[in-house]
């Protein structure tokens, strides 16, 4: 897919996100003082639905058309799809060494403890990327200097 394609096809899923965020405006705004109000609910509710369709198509868009560029072009993607991978199998073993115990804020919060090991392995996975883009940053500073 040629780059002007790709831009039409973004260019298209915001016009699908900004008309579907006009039709509720639309519906919020329709309602008028002495109406019924459940005809003016009606109208909302059907507006919400169209909104909502609309959202899923933009949401189709945004996620197949840049896997579809993947997927034909995927040597050039090697690099980026074999990092999310590791992130990936960073989170998953973060999250098989979580504890499963939650603390009082956990439990004051109603946090089970399948959800804790969910914040514990995304925390951790965030501590690590971090550390590792840091690390990667200053071997490439002192590279660049050496040479």
């Amino acid at each position: 897919m040629k780059k002007s394609g790709v831009l039409y096809i973004a260019l298209l899923a915001l016009v699908v996100i900004f008309a579907s965020a006009m039709v509720v405006a639309f519906a919020l705004l329709s309602g008028r003082e002495g109406e019924d109000p459940e005809s003016s609910l009606k109208l909302y509710d059907a507006a919400v639905s169209v909104a909502y369709a609309l959202l899923l198509a933009a949401l189709v868009m945004v996620i197949t058309f840049p896997v579809l560029r993947i997927v034909r072009n995927y040597k050039i993607y090697a690099k980026t799809l074999a990092g999310m991978v590791v992130v990936a199998g960073i989170f998953f073993l973060t999250y098989a060494l979580s504890p499963e115990s939650t603390g009082d804020f956990y439990t004051g919060h109603g946090i089970g403890p399948r959800t804790s090991r969910f914040i514990n392995a995304g925390l951790i996975t965030t501590y690590i990327t971090m550390i590792v883009t840091i690390v990667i940053f200053m071997y490439s500073e002192i590279s660049s200097r050496l040479k």
